[in-house]
C-alpha cells in the first residue's frame, strides 16, 4: 500500500486532472437504484472526489476515504466534505452505510487479502467467516499473448457467489466487468468478446493506471 500511496501522492495533480471530469452516470445508475433517498454512501478510495461530489449533488449523504494524503486534500477541496485518510484494511462501522462505492480502488488490494476486505465491507456475518483460502479461481483463468504483449484473464468467485471477471495487463492495471456471471465459461466468453471489442490485447496491455480511468472501453466495463 505504501508504494501505491507514494505513486498517487507524486502524481496527484495529473491524476486529478485526468479523472475528475470523467462522465460516470452510466455506472452510477446500477448502484444508486438499490439505495433509498438520502442514503448514506461511503466512497471507498475516493481519489479526486469526483464520485463523492456527484452523489452529494444528487442529495445523498456521503463519507469518503482515500489512502493518499495528497488526494485526500484535493478531494476535500473539490467536495467540501471532511475526507478521511484511511486504508480499506482499516474499515469499520460499515453497517451504518446504505451503500459502499469502490470504483477503481480494490485493484490496489493485495490479492490474498481481498476476501478480508470484502468481509470488512459487509455487515453480513456469514461473509465475515471467509478468508483468502475461500476465493475460488476458475481453471479457465489464463494468460493471453499477442506478439510481445500479454494480459491475464482472471475469473474467480467467493462461495455461493457468481463469477467475477477481471483482466490485468503487464503494468498491473485492472479492468473489472460490472456484472457477475453464473458460469465461468460465460465469463470467459464475455472476456474474449470484450477484448475483441476493445481492439485486441494491445488495447489492454498499453494502459497505465491514469489512462485506464478514461472512458475508452465499452460501457459494460469498469475501468480501473
Amino acid at each position: 500500500m505504501n508504494q501505491t500511496s507514494n505513486y498517487y501522492n507524486q502524481h496527484a495533480q495529473a491524476f486529478f486532472e485526468n479523472t475528475y471530469q470523467v462522465e460516470m452516470e452510466s455506472l452510477y445508475a446500477p448502484f444508486l437504484r438499490y439505495l433509498p433517498e438520502q442514503a448514506l454512501i461511503l466512497d471507498l478510495g475516493c481519489g479526486s472526489g469526483r464520485d463523492t461530489l456527484a452523489f452529494k449533488k444528487k442529495g445523498y449523504q456521503v463519507e469518503a476515504i482515500d489512502y493518499s494524503t495528497e488526494l485526500v486534500e484535493k478531494a476535500r477541496e473539490l467536495t467540501g466534505i471532511e475526507v478521511r485518510q484511511q486504508s480499506f484494511y482499516e474499515l469499520n462501522e460499515v453497517a451504518k452505510y446504505n451503500g459502499i462505492w469502490a470504483c477503481a480502488s480494490l485493484l490496489h488490494c493485495e490479492r490474498d487479502r481481498l476476501t478480508e476486505v470484502l468481509a470488512l465491507m459487509s455487515d453480513n456475518d456469514s461473509t465475515m467467516d471467509y478468508d483468502e483460502n475461500d476465493l475460488i479461481d476458475s481453471p479457465l483463468s489464463q494468460i493471453l499473448q499477442e506478439d510481445n504483449e500479454q494480459i491475464e484473464v482472471l475469473i474467480y468467485r467467493l462461495p455461493d457467489s457468481d463469477w467475477t471477471l477481471e483482466v490485468v495487463n503487464q503494468n498491473g492495471t485492472s479492468t473489472v466487468w460490472d456484472e457477475t456471471f453464473p458460469s465461468d465459461q460465460e465469463a470467459l466468453s464475455v472476456a474474449l468478446d470484450g477484448i475483441k471489442a476493445a481492439g485486441g490485447i494491445q488495447a489492454f496491455s498499453e494502459l497505465s493506471d491514469l489512462e485506464a480511468k478514461k472512458n475508452i472501453f465499452p460501457e459494460s466495463l469498469t475501468r480501473h
